[in-house]
């Protein structure tokens, strides 16, 4: 039969004992190492956090800012604001009609007729009318001697007046040649078969026919 060895551990052995821990001594040729940054104390991270807050709050407030009536935001203070627009006189007329528009125009080539011809016309026929279709305020500017004025925005109103020339040959012009179309297709489709426009406007005519009339 195997007999057990029993062992026995003193008192001395089984208390442990406390070692000071000392640090490691740094290795030949190693270099010291850099010590970390400190962070930032509470004070300065918590009016940091204000701050932002203050920020938040700013932007939440601007937003939420009622608009004006128009629906568009409120002007900032001291903006420009638009003059109003200036009187308009006999001696400084438009420099664009309100009848002229951008867009393009279909229009047959042979309601045009140039100055020159329009010259020829009206000194060889007197069954011949030329109408202005400018503003009253360019017509007492500079017009063409004989012709009648009949505005394009007022022309509608005017056909029935215009009917007694309806038998003869019609001649419209204006400033530059544009608004005397439309007024051409206005009165061709009123019924009028033998209108014409003069190309160029009453400014081709003072640079090609008679320098006397007035530029503008």
């Amino acid at each position: 039969m195997r007999t057990s060895t029993a062992f026995r551990i003193s008192p001395s052995t089984a208390t442990p004992t406390s070692v000071a821990w000392k640090p490691r001594s740094p290795r030949p040729g190693s270099a010291a190492r850099t010590p970390r940054p400190r962070r930032p104390s509470r004070t300065r991270a918590t009016s940091t956090r204000s701050s932002g807050r203050r920020f938040w709050a700013r932007s939440r407030a601007a937003s939420r800012s009622p608009r004006s009536p128009s629906g568009l935001w409120p002007t900032r203070r001291g903006a420009r604001r638009s003059l109003p627009p200036t009187p308009r006189t006999a001696t400084t007329p438009p420099l664009r009609s309100r009848w002229v528009t951008d867009r393009p125009l279909r229009i047959d080539p042979e309601w045009e007729v140039t100055p020159e011809d329009a010259k020829a016309l009206l000194e060889g026929d007197d069954d011949v009318l030329l109408i202005d279709c400018r503003t009253p305020e360019e017509h007492a500017l500079a017009r063409i001697e004989g012709a009648v004025l009949a505005p394009l925005g007022e022309l509608s109103s005017l056909l029935e007046d215009l009917r007694e020339h309806e038998s003869r040959r019609l001649i419209v012009y204006c400033h530059h040649g544009r608004r005397s179309l439309q007024a051409t297709a206005v009165l061709r489709r009123a019924g009028f078969e033998d209108v014409r426009s003069m190309a160029g406007g009453i400014e081709l005519w003072s640079v090609r026919v008679d320098p006397g009339v007035p530029r503008y």
